[in-house]
């Protein structure tokens, strides 16, 4: 997990490595994501928050977790309320675990990426190929982590009609807003493409 010590070095007052072992972030971030078959593209640009192992369980919580649950927090909104009391954090990145294939759950027990092949992995459960099927592989589980995204802009590009391409940007403005192009808490504006 190389690269979450760069995303957090990126949010305020979490630039030492130890600070990045566990949930955390807000860290700035951009994603785009085509979708072919509609033929548009989704650009997100927001926070990134980290969510690790350690955003439960027993102990402290961290300054990280208290953060993510703080930040993302804001945001959660209950969908349905007989379902509400079984949510939980640890649930929801078993889940994400889950839904990926047991190859890809078993590249979570790599070597570390960019490290010399000359020098071999100092953990004998760390190899390539590995394929994992219990979603409580120890070792795995250690190395995953989910990205949440808490946008602050999502732009739709719409390439569907050649001669007719439409852009729209959704920029975040608060809670409790519905007024002309304002989308509860989203401003709708639409652009050139």
């Amino acid at each position: 997990m190389e690269k979450v010590p760069q995303i957090f070095a990126s949010s305020q007052g979490h630039g030492e490595v130890e600070q990045s072992q566990g949930s955390g972030g807000g860290g700035p971030v951009e994603a785009v994501f085509w979708v072919k078959e509609a033929m548009t593209q989704w650009r997100f640009k927001g926070e990134a928050y980290i969510v690790g192992q350690d955003i439960e369980g027993s102990g402290q919580e961290s300054s990280g977790t208290r953060t993510v649950k703080m930040k993302i927090g804001e945001r959660m909104r209950v969908v349905k309320e007989d379902g509400k009391g079984d949510w939980s954090w640890a649930k929801e990145i078993t889940a994400h675990f889950g839904n990926i294939s047991p190859g890809m759950r078993g590249s979570f027990k790599n070597p570390i990426p960019g490290t010399a092949v000359s020098q071999p992995p100092n953990d004998p459960n760390w190899s390539l190929g590995q394929k994992v099927s219990d979603l409580n592989d120890e070792v795995a589980r250690k190395n995953f982590r989910v990205v949440i995204i808490k946008p602050i802009e999502v732009e739709q590009l719409d390439l569907s009609v050649p001669d007719g391409a439409r852009r729209w940007r959704f920029t975040y403005v608060g809670p409790n807003r519905d007024d002309g192009e304002n989308i509860g808490e989203w401003n709708k504006e639409e652009l050139w493409p």
